[in-house]
């Protein structure tokens, strides 16, 4: 997984366990908001990588 912010590669993960990964399933967005907070999303892609 790549994670990139206004073009910027801000974190890459690998899932190197085959038994216990999974390649399905539900996609979520984690925020810790406060009451100054405000976030939107726009432009999600999900790309599948080779």
């Amino acid at each position: 997984m790549q994670h990139y912010i206004n073009g910027v590669l801000m974190s890459e993960v690998t899932d190197e366990d085959p038994e216990k990964r999974k390649m399905s399933g539900l996609l979520g967005f984690q925020v810790h908001v406060s009451k100054t907070m405000k976030v939107e999303y726009r432009k999600v892609f999900l790309k599948q990588l080779k």
